[in-house]
């Protein structure tokens, strides 16, 4: 069952990237492991199920979607051949998904990748060399997206620049206001 709800995560991300340009199989991972943490972290998940990230090199990754995309390597994963499952999530989860893909979606396949390396919970299954707690990814988010205190990602455009500068780095009320503020700035 993990492996389906991983799977209709993958395809709910990957339909609002392929009006984008598309994305590659280490994008899609780091955005599913980014939309997944997100919809549980602000306990917006149900009807996400639950998805398993093990501790890789490059980051946090589910394996049905490893063992989907694999044949893929780097290159640019085709675009979905039917509208992902209509009854997935609550419209709050695909909220959440919106606007993961909105702030995380405008990262670099390798620069998501970097990132993810930051976030607590693989930085502990790595050490571990165990999967992911979804309890700690879920107090992770939790954190990370509490009201007041989201910060756009650092390997942001123009984030790491501006922090070696002096600048603080913005601090937004949540996730939804942060993807907001980049969509006005489009």
């Amino acid at each position: 069952m993990h492996s389906s709800h991983a799977l209709a995560l993958a395809d709910q991300l990957r339909a609002r990237l392929d009006v984008r340009g598309g994305t590659d199989h280490l994008k899609l991972q780091k955005l599913c492991f980014y939309a997944y943490g997100a919809a549980i972290g602000l306990g917006v998940a149900d009807g996400v199920g639950t998805v398993v990230f093990d501790a890789w090199k490059h980051g946090p990754v589910s394996r049905p979607i490893w063992d989907a995309f694999k044949a893929h390597k780097a290159a640019p994963l085709p675009p979905l051949d039917a509208l992902p499952d209509p009854s997935w999530g609550t419209p709050d989860a695909h909220q959440v998904v919106d606007d993961v893909v909105e702030v995380y979606g405008r990262l670099s396949s390798w620069d998501i990748r970097c990132e993810s390396h930051l976030e607590e919970p693989w930085v502990r299954a790595m050490h571990a060399r165990s999967s992911l707690s979804n309890d700690e990814i879920r107090e992770h988010f939790a954190r990370k997206f509490a009201n007041g205190r989201v910060m756009l990602p650092v390997y942001f455009r123009g984030a790491q620049s501006a922090s070696v500068d002096g600048v603080p780095r913005a601090r937004f009320e949540s996730l939804h206001d942060m993807a907001q503020a980049l969509r006005a700035r489009a």
